[in-house]
């Protein structure tokens, strides 16, 4: 059995290497990352440089794919379609983010969790526990990674978002979003759909014509809370994060950035959570390697 996970990136030099070497370690057989070409941005986007940097033995498993912008065509979606054909040949494929980590309390590596699902599975999938700002105002340093950096969680969430691990061989239409393969009034893949404790999410008799899918999706309180395995989700990082992403996307005008500055500190981030402990030692002792 051989998994691919693809991501898109950019702007994400700070992480890009962290992000790659935690799902080498995780034990995925190829890492496709699609880079986002903006001609003649004003400032050059490092993250595809970074990259390169990696030690030798990561960088066998990855593949870059550049993706220029079309009109009516966003970046992102063209690039999952993309990362999707280049996995058509593997029997597992997730699409992540740079900022989200898949969290197993064994340490498994991902072929073992994956060759646990039955044969007539179409989609697994995981729920996030998101993951705060640790009232950080600075980055995670050069010494540190993000997941030694930031600590705390707005805790369990039964309404949670997740993102899917699907069988390429059973994708049947382009998903509206990488986090539930759903196509409008339809599955994207075929198969069962369950969730990481083995539950259908669906049922046979779902009528897509008059039930909202989303509305039926979800994880109970008491399995979530077991949480043997899940998708850590570093969703603001630092103040100088999020100051950086919010100004680039502009999606906050000037006027209002103090407002919502504060409102970013506000977020109930307090609950001290080290699972990701478990990896922190040999992701430091790879990242290491990386050239200079």
């Amino acid at each position: 059995m051989r998994s691919a996970i693809g991501m898109c990136a950019k702007n994400e030099h700070k992480y890009i290497q962290e992000c790659i070497c935690f799902n080498y370690l995780q034990g995925w057989d190829k890492i496709i990352i699609c880079l986002h070409n903006v001609p003649n941005e004003p400032e050059p986007d490092l993250t595809g440089e970074m990259i390169y940097k990696l030690p030798d033995e990561v960088l066998k498993k990855v593949e870059l794919l550049n993706v220029e912008e079309e009109p009516g065509w966003g970046y992102q979606h063209k690039g999952y379609h993309l990362m999707l054909q280049r996995a058509m040949d593997y029997d597992w494929f997730a699409l992540f983010d740079v900022d989200e980590y898949l969290y197993d309390s064994q340490k498994r590596p991902i072929n073992d969790i994956l060759a646990t699902i039955s044969d007539d599975v179409g989609q697994v999938l995981v729920p996030w526990l998101e993951f705060g700002h640790n009232n950080r105002v600075l980055s995670a340093t050069p010494q540190e990674t993000r997941l030694s950096a930031f600590t705390k969680t707005a805790g369990i969430d039964p309404r949670a978002t997740y993102k899917a691990i699907i069988r390429p061989r059973n994708v049947i239409q382009k998903p509206d979003n990488p986090h539930y393969w759903y196509h409008t009034h339809q599955m994207a893949t075929r198969g069962r759909h369950i969730d990481l404790f083995n539950h259908d999410l669906i049922p046979p008799d779902f009528d897509f014509d008059s039930e909202d899918v989303y509305g039926r999706v979800y994880f109970s309180r008491q399995d979530f809370t077991v949480f043997d395995s899940c998708l850590v989700h570093y969703y603001t990082g630092s103040m100088e994060d999020w100051v950086i992403r919010t100004k680039r996307t502009a999606l906050t005008s000037a006027a209002s950035l103090p407002r919502t500055f504060q409102s970013f500190f506000d977020m109930k981030y307090n609950k001290e959570d080290y699972r990701m402990s478990i990896y922190t030692n040999e992701l430091r002792e790879l990242l290491s390697k990386c050239k200079q």
